[in-house]
């Protein structure tokens, strides 16, 4: 996401040797979960490394959680953590710390477990009322899958292309969201990021390559990565069947077809059999994705107080909170979603122990960029 070029005073401060001072006895009440526990999540554009990457260098994960409450640099020290004057430096131009009249503190939000509870039961709350909306939508979007034969793939297509693809597009174009934008006053990093505690039971990533207006996209879970493992460490030939794919539609190189053949996304000939959404008016694919994008985005600012929720939990105003709140949204629609039977696990979601080669295809689909989207 975003360039990977970074400004010299960036590159100038992550070099900087972190020459720390000793600790010091006193204070030892360090936080009851560690920074690893938590789930940190990043809704941004960068430059260069991530928020995630700066905070995951020397001590600053420890400094980050202790600094929930504020802290002095002596209270930091008595818990055992080393720490520079550098190295607050870069937790602050990396917007990760800031200072108060108390001392040190975290400065995004960092959500222990009744807070996550009650974020959660608003996500819930939300998602029950807006199944009962989306499940035709979903039901369209399948029969439009059924002649393909891929009607295993509603799963990922919802999750992965409307819930966390287009309906983040509609706040944007909405005005609901800005525009993450790196620019000179947030020269790394645009958006918001969070951690919560405890993380969800079941959570996925998705994977994407694009090029020429063209996408192929691949879920996956720790789980999974064992029966996927050319797509995570080949990426010589994950990028030469998907350049074969753009340039003629199927997969002609010999060695990349030998090494992807297994994995149900293309027939013998070469040719791609899992979905294609072509963005255009007329396809039936997009345009279910379409209805439902629309149903999500205009429903989720009316489900739930956003004023309540960044009160109750501290949070900076109603972009962040509805970032936050949207992500876990997310996860509970399918969930309700799946509860009612409109979608179902991929076996290599589901049971990733259990799964063939054959079935990573369920997980993955191609997008082609067309005059409905600009």
């Amino acid at each position: 996401m975003g360039e990977t070029r970074r400004s010299t005073r960036a590159a100038a401060l992550l070099a900087l040797t972190f020459i720390c001072a000793g600790t010091a006895l006193g204070r030892s009440d360090p936080p009851a979960v560690p920074f690893e526990a938590y789930d940190f999540h990043q809704y941004i554009q960068i430059s260069g490394p991530s928020p995630l990457d700066v905070i995951n260098l020397d001590t600053n994960a420890q400094l980050v959680t202790a600094c929930v409450e504020p802290s002095t640099k002596e209270d930091l020290r008595a818990l055992g953590i080393l720490l520079c004057e550098s190295q607050i430096e870069v937790l602050r131009a990396w917007r990760l710390i800031e200072e108060s009249e108390e001392g040190l503190v975290t400065a995004f939000p960092m959500l222990d477990a009744p807070e996550a509870a009650l974020l959660r039961a608003k996500s819930a709350a939300a998602a029950a009322e807006l199944a009962e909306k989306a499940g035709s939508c979903v039901e369209r979007l399948t029969a439009a899958l059924e002649p393909h034969g891929r009607r295993e793939s509603t799963y990922t297509i919802v999750f992965s292309y409307v819930l966390d693809g287009l309906v983040w597009e509609r706040f944007r174009d909405s005005g609901v969201l800005e525009e993450r934008a790196v620019t000179a006053t947030e020269p790394w990093w645009s958006g918001e990021v969070w951690a919560v505690y405890p993380p969800r039971a079941f959570s996925m990533g998705t994977n994407t390559i694009s090029d020429a207006g063209v996408s192929l996209s691949i879920n996956w879970t720790e789980d999974a990565i064992p029966i996927m493992l050319p797509f995570v460490t080949d990426w010589r030939n994950f990028g030469q069947m998907f350049d074969d794919y753009v340039a003629s539609g199927r997969v002609t190189d010999a060695e990349a077809y030998e090494t992807f053949a297994p994995y149900g996304l293309f027939d013998e000939t070469g040719t791609f059999v899992i979905p294609v959404l072509t963005e255009e008016r007329g396809d039936a694919i997009f345009e279910a994705c379409s209805a439902l994008a629309d149903l999500v985005a205009d429903s989720i600012p009316g489900l739930v107080d956003l004023d309540e929720l960044a009160s109750r939990l501290d949070l900076a105003g109603e972009e962040q909170t509805i970032v936050v709140v949207y992500h876990e949204i997310m996860w509970d629609l399918m969930d309700r979603l799946e509860a009612k039977g409109f979608v179902s696990k991929p076996v290599a979601l589901a049971d990733p122990g259990s799964a063939a080669p054959s079935d990573i295809g369920s997980l993955a689909f191609v997008t082609r960029r067309g005059p409905a989207r600009p």
